[in-house]
């Protein structure tokens, strides 16, 4: 072997070794990027994990609340009820004469019936509204024709 030879052999080995040192840099700034990676991962893992328990807890307060409104709302509409009955039964009303009393008397019942059947019904003076619309019936309402 020549001088020559074996000096071409070390150069070689050099530029081998000089890749190497390169690649193992390399995979130790990957190392270093997926340990980062994992920290994140591990963080945000946490982080679900408690949001999860607040939404939780959040969604059983929100069921409580629910439930109370409904039960408010149901006691509303058994205290309109009971207005109702007693303003069309005993006379519980605003002062009009007696005319206008018998009048809004007829018309009570059937605003009860409306109101129970989901429409919207309000009486002023002796006048029934259903949904905005003056109720006319010539049986029920002939003061009206």
């Amino acid at each position: 072997m020549t001088l020559i030879s074996i000096d071409n052999k070390l150069s070689g080995l050099d530029a081998r070794v000089a890749l190497i040192e390169v690649l193992h840099k390399e995979f130790q700034h990957l190392h270093h990027s997926l340990e980062f990676s994992q920290k994140q991962i591990d963080t945000l893992t946490q982080e679900n994990k408690s949001l999860h328990h607040s939404v939780s807890k959040m969604f059983v307060q929100l069921s409580s609340v629910t439930t109370q409104l409904s039960h408010v709302t149901s006691e509303n509409k058994s205290m309109k009820e009971t207005i109702l009955d007693l303003q069309s039964h005993y006379g519980l009303n605003d002062q009009y004469p007696p005319e206008i009393n018998n009048r809004r008397k007829q018309l009570f019942p059937i605003r009860k019936q409306m109101i129970q059947k989901g429409k919207r019904a309000v009486i002023s003076v002796d006048k029934l509204y259903i949904d905005g619309q003056l109720f006319k019936d010539k049986d029920i309402t002939p003061w009206l024709f």
